[in-house]
């Protein structure tokens, strides 16, 4: 699966600038689409076969799927999305983000764009200007850290609390399953209370997840979190 990644550094500052930005460019939208729409129509491309004819080539747009990555501060977002968009299971590189990432992956005829966004506590109030079109909600779960559990059912409350987030598929990763005290994927369900958002309104998997520092080749867990991607944002 072929990658790419852009890492954006911000202060709270920018970003909150970066968002006003985007409002603004929503409130113009209905008259963006009637100005663009005829003038950025993309003219039909044709092909001539031996015999001369000209036919039209159909042009399809390659699928594109949306997902967003949330999680407290050092759940640990960004290696695990360092590890599934790369061959790179080394952790000490990865740094924790401060703003946003954006990465695609691409399989086959389908491309994922991946948004991060930073989990720290200035960052989180922005998390709901992300929710717009998004196909798939993975929420990264520090699974060794129950001190902090009950603020990341608050956070998930409030974000399926938003109409946008409606029939949205959630993928929870309960993450550092191999640190000491960590909770089972089954318990992490439990101390969300997943068990209680009917299936009519989300579908919900819950992972459990490692990224090991020192180990010299990807868990099979990230293996997993790639494949469940692709799985629960096949429309």
């Amino acid at each position: 699966m072929a990658s790419s990644r852009k890492r954006l550094m911000l202060t709270e500052k920018e970003l909150n600038e970066i968002i006003s930005n985007w409002e603004s460019a929503s409130d113009m939208s209905d008259i963006d689409d009637g100005v663009s729409s005829s003038s950025s129509e993309r003219e039909p491309e044709h092909e001539v076969d031996a015999d001369n004819n000209m036919t039209q080539i159909q042009l399809e747009e390659s699928p594109e799927r949306r997902i967003l990555v949330l999680g407290l501060e050092n759940a640990g977002k960004s290696t695990i999305l360092s590890q599934v968009t790369s061959a790179n299971c080394h952790n000490h590189d990865v740094k924790p983000t401060e703003g946003f990432n954006v990465t695609s992956l691409h399989n086959g005829e389908t491309s994922l764009n991946i948004w991060e966004v930073g989990g720290r506590e200035p960052f989180r109030k922005y998390w709901v200007n992300f929710l717009q079109d998004t196909d798939l909600l993975v929420f990264v779960v520090d699974a060794a850290d129950t001190h902090n559990l009950s603020l990341a059912v608050t956070e998930v409350k409030r974000l399926l609390g938003d109409d946008r987030m409606a029939k949205v598929p959630i993928l929870v990763l309960a993450n550092k399953q191999d640190k000491v005290g960590a909770l089972v994927p089954s318990d992490v369900a439990d101390a969300l209370d997943l068990n209680s958002i009917p299936p009519s309104s989300h579908k919900v998997r819950v992972l459990g997840t490692q990224t090991p520092p020192g180990a010299t080749e990807r868990h099979p867990s990230i293996a997993e979190v790639e494949n469940m991607l692709l799985l629960m944002c096949d429309k």
